[in-house]
């Protein structure tokens, strides 16, 4: 019987939810975590696929950050000292 939505943390980065709520540093449990292994059965996709798009968009995504975090003027100040 469901209680209704549920909330849970998806970590494609970590095998099993243990990792993921030590992580977390147990602030979570692991009803709460979910690998993303588990997340695209639940959503019936290809795991295997995401993963080698996250792998393809790795570069992008650091450099975004990297220009995002070094727009922060303390940041920015430690880099240039």
């Amino acid at each position: 019987m469901s209680t209704g939505p549920s909330n849970h943390i998806v970590c494609f980065n970590k095998e099993n939810t243990e990792e993921i709520v030590e992580g977390f540093k147990r602030k979570i449990t692991t009803d709460e975590a979910m690998t993303g292994r588990e997340f695209c059965e639940l959503l019936e996709i290809d795991y295997n696929e995401i993963v080698e798009m996250r792998k393809s968009d790795q570069n992008d995504n650091m450099n975004y950050f990297m220009e995002e975090l070094t727009k922060i003027k303390e940041i920015e100040q430690y880099f240039t000292k």
